[in-house]
């Protein structure tokens, strides 16, 4: 049964890529816009979890004016799905140039000029998918991890649009082939937000501990790179605001007593700034997640 609600959930991303392609990239947050509208009536799950993620994460968004966020919160999940269903035309610098920029004049000769690729960090905030490409246009080869999507059908779709990025996509529990590309010294992004069970470390989100991927961190200390959180955050008519927020100029080795401490202290450093940035911006992170979902295990034993 689940393999078939599976395939009917793929066709039906392939059905809805297909239209969405014959619109201009512009365009779709004006869809997005719509299609909030037709579904917010039966979107009862969705609206629950953003409203008990919102009720202790920024407990001051009530009443209305929580009604108007929530559909601006889903009307931006939404318009991130369109705009990655229009993924083959990131491989064209022409276009990202178009909707990606950086206020920052240093910005991309800091990337070509640094002789250890950083290892990049991003969230679920703003579009998460565009600095890749933006930094393959720079000439950088890029490996991006993420997570796979519970249903196979649509990590290899979404595979398959990844690879107009310009870069090598793996999977966050593929240990193996990320040191490979650290290695072999390429840009390593991460999309680290992701609730990562009790394997995870503990580190404070909005107040609340959240168990959080370690490899960003590790892999900083490990070969001793710049780390840094890139956010893309949406300027409207398509348009992207793409910042590095650097954490970490180096990591050394010799600022920590051993590698625990620096996975910790790391880890918590980018959460705590990733968390700032949301806050100027909290519609356009994807607060669907089960962030909070895994909880130390010392919670349930008091």
């Amino acid at each position: 049964m689940k393999k078939i609600s599976h395939l009917l959930e793929y066709l039906f991303l392939k059905f809805l890529a297909f239209w969405v392609n014959l619109l201009p990239f512009w365009s779709l947050d004006y869809v997005a816009k719509f299609l909030t509208l037709l579904l917010w009536p039966i979107g009862k799950s969705a609206k629950k979890r953003i409203r008990d993620n919102l009720s202790f994460a920024l407990p001051e968004i009530q009443g209305k004016d929580l009604q108007v966020f929530m559909k601006k919160n889903i009307q931006h999940s939404i318009r991130v799905s369109l705009e990655v269903m229009q993924a083959w035309k990131f491989q064209y610098k022409r276009f990202i140039r178009k909707y990606v920029y950086t206020d920052d004049p240093d910005f991309d000769s800091h990337y070509i000029n640094l002789k250890k690729r950083p290892i990049i960090i991003e969230g679920h905030f703003g579009n998460w998918e565009l600095p890749v490409p933006y930094m393959s246009h720079l000439g950088i080869r890029v490996t991006a991890a993420a997570k796979e999507q519970s249903n196979p059908y649509v990590t290899k779709l979404i595979e398959k649009r990844r690879k107009y990025y310009g870069g090598e996509i793996v999977y966050i529990h593929q240990t193996a082939r990320i040191m490979k590309r650290l290695k072999e010294n390429d840009l390593i992004g991460l999309v680290a937000d992701q609730d990562a069970g009790h394997k995870g470390v503990f580190v404070k989100f909005f107040g609340k501990l959240a168990a959080t991927y370690a490899g960003p961190a590790f892999l900083a200390y490990y070969d001793e790179r710049e780390m840094t959180l890139f956010t893309c955050v949406f300027q409207g008519r398509g348009k992207y605001l793409l910042r590095k927020h650097i954490i970490a100029k180096q990591v050394k080795k010799s600022d920590y007593p051993d590698v625990e401490t620096a996975v910790q202290d790391l880890t918590q450093k980018w959460s705590s700034k990733l968390e700032e940035e949301i806050r100027k911006n909290p519609e356009q992170y994807f607060w669907l997640h089960r962030r909070w979902k895994t909880r130390p295990p010392w919670e349930s034993n008091p």
